[in-house]
């Protein structure tokens, strides 16, 4: 819709999409827009959230803080008191997202896809369609009044859960039709709504990813990723065609990709170096968890002590954390790949390290972040502490993308700056942030 020279901003979300190969695609030619878009402007890489999963990265993207503030660790956690797994959802973000904020300054905002904005919930006039987790489309479009045009679109939050990733046809097919689907309801948007800020993410480069990073190469691989990176380019040139040359724009990703060498089950390698106690023949679960146990872990590297005053047959005691935080972190920090022998991990983080605020106390007490091609897991019931599944790419905690139209984008890019960048170019206040504006100047 028609703005004036009211200012605006437009944030593109690719889930999953390494700044690496971004540059590796504009050298080869095959991504002409965004090669046309570095003409004014710079693509820089930056690190993702602890933990690199997208419900943390994309919370503190849309938010211009971290997780000690957003309170947003993981896709699950455990009930309080429980060892139940409860799945965190935009009700359990505990901070206004930048949308919100743009709201109270009477602006209004279409948000497309984010991950991790479900349920759905949108300012007054403005139009939020929920990326995945989304269990019920009804409940992913706010207001109610759009969602007989987001139906009447064929509109999906994700990809088919039986999709047969190995049918080459049936995998083209559903990533591209999703794409398609996606622009349009970009468009629709775009048009009939009065936006500031317009904010909409694809997830397929991600789910494709997951599958099939490892087997680039491979003919039909790269014919696929050719002709999905190929309607990603096609929607850049036609949001920077619509631009103003004082809107704002953003490319931005949560986190970078690698292939997958070993996935490293860290409960099992608790259980093996005698601080977690399963109870059970075929442990599946924590609801297994037995007296004795020292610390446990939730996806995908989340070490948690099991402690007297938090869990009900929690055991370690406000002095002894120290202690057992260090002996932790050093076993960490020494495990090693059998075959190889190099380190695991790229780093074991201790809670104060990589968070601050308000909700820090609910954090991990130690994160470890995935070393080259080794992807920490938190499944139960894992016999071995390396394996492998069916999956050939993880994800990595460097090589988040970052691109801004305009001059000044530093080399250095935090999550949490997108956010507050996007703020300060529509007028509001980001003092408060994590997050520092970087100049988007057209």
């Amino acid at each position: 819709m028609a703005t004036g020279a009211r200012r605006r901003a437009v944030v593109i979300g690719l889930d999953g999409v390494p700044a690496s190969y971004l540059e590796e695609r504009v050298a080869a030619g095959t991504m002409p827009a965004l090669a046309e878009l570095l003409r004014s402007g710079r693509l820089v890489a930056m690190d993702s959230s602890v933990p690199p999963v997208s419900g943390v990265a994309w919370s503190s993207l849309t938010t211009g803080v971290n997780p000690g503030r957003h309170g947003i660790y993981g896709f699950t956690e455990l009930k309080p008191g429980t060892y139940d797994l409860r799945f965190p959802n935009a009700a359990s973000v505990l901070v206004p997202r930048i949308w919100d904020r743009l709201a109270d300054d009477g602006l209004r905002s279409v948000v497309l896809n984010v991950p991790g904005t479900y349920p759905a919930r949108a300012p007054a006039g403005s139009l939020l369609v929920s990326g995945f987790v989304s269990p019920r489309l009804t409940r992913s479009v706010a207001p109610p009044g759009w969602f007989p045009r987001v139906d009447e679109l064929g509109y999906r939050t994700d990809v088919d859960a039986d999709l047969d990733w190995s049918d080459a046809e049936a995998v083209a097919a559903e990533l591209l039709d999703l794409t398609e689907v996606r622009r349009r309801l970009w468009w629709t948007a775009w048009e009939q709504v009065d936006w500031s800020l317009f904010w909409g993410t694809f997830t397929e480069t991600d789910r494709f990813h997951h599958f099939h990073w490892g087997r680039r190469g491979e003919p039909w691989i790269d014919d696929i990723l050719d002709r999905l990176y190929g309607a990603v380019d096609a929607h850049l040139a036609d949001v920077a065609g619509r631009l103003g040359d004082g809107d704002a724009l953003f490319v931005v990703s949560d986190h970078g990709f690698a292939p997958i060498r070993a996935e490293v089950h860290l409960n099992r390698w608790l259980a093996e170096e005698g601080f977690l106690r399963l109870e059970g023949d075929r442990p599946g679960s924590l609801a297994d968890i037995g007296p004795g146990t020292v610390a446990f872990v939730l996806d995908p590297g989340r070490i948690y002590l099991h402690r007297k005053d938090r869990y009900p047959l929690g055991g370690v005691s406000p002095g002894e954390e120290a202690g057992l935080l260090a002996d932790l972190t050093a076993r960490l920090a020494a495990l090693r790949d059998p075959e190889s022998g190099e380190p695991v991990f790229g780093g074991v983080l201790a809670a104060p390290q990589a968070f601050s605020g308000p909700a820090l106390a609910d954090a991990p007490d130690l994160t470890v972040l995935p070393g080259a091609g080794f992807d920490p897991k938190g499944m139960v019931g894992s016999a071995t502490v390396f394996g492998r599944s069916g999956l050939t790419g993880m994800h990595t905690f460097g090589d988040a993308a970052c691109y801004a139209r305009g001059s000044g984008l530093p080399a250095r890019v935090r999550l949490e700056d997108v956010g507050a960048s996007v703020l300060a170019h529509l007028g509001g206040d980001p003092a408060d942030l994590d997050g520092r504006p970087v100049l988007v100047g057209g």
